[in-house]
């Protein structure tokens, strides 16, 4: 694992540059590969459980947009987080975003136009409860890439606004 800090509130797991991390990644997302997810699973886990030791952890995986869900089948980042989840005894799932408008995939994109894409697309699903705020709960927000940091930003921006949270960033790669 090659954890990179690139600030205090943000942190990538591995390269996406080495090949064998991109065809992982790429085998998760795009080819439903129930043992990438499951590889990613044990990656995340490790990270959380020897960096959250005595923290209780909320992951917010960044989510879909519908129509995208509907044409994979699935949605990556939740796939790797179920794979985690029976790993980590300190570390809960939760659905708090939802992803309103499908946009174009911000692989087509340069950076300002990421940005501009991306805005305004999250909003707090409805059913959604404000999460219980303790010293010793610490809120991540999951992404399986970082790139330029626009869609997870975007996200993160959204759950300030709506549940008070500033969440941690955490991408399995970058």
């Amino acid at each position: 694992m090659a954890v990179q800090h690139h600030d205090e509130n943000t942190t990538t797991l591995m390269a996406f540059h080495d090949p064998v991390v991109r065809a992982c990644i790429h085998e998760a997302k795009f080819a439903g590969n129930a043992k990438a997810w499951r590889l990613l699973g044990e990656m995340l886990a490790a990270y959380i459980t020897a960096t959250y030791q005595e923290q209780r952890v909320c992951i917010v995986p960044v989510p879909l947009s519908g129509a995208r869900l509907r044409s994979r089948g699935y949605n990556q980042v939740v796939m790797v987080l179920k794979g985690a989840l029976p790993h980590m005894k300190n570390a809960v799932w939760q659905r708090g975003l939802l992803r309103r408008a499908n946009v174009r995939p911000q692989t087509e994109l340069n950076k300002k136009e990421r940005k501009q894409n991306i805005q305004d697309t999250f909003a707090r699903q409805w059913f959604a409860k404000t999460p219980e705020q303790s010293a010793d709960t610490v809120y991540i927000l999951l992404d399986d890439v970082l790139t330029t940091g626009a869609t997870i930003q975007e996200a993160k921006r959204v759950m300030r606004r709506e549940y008070g949270i500033k969440p941690h960033i955490l991408a399995l790669a970058h």
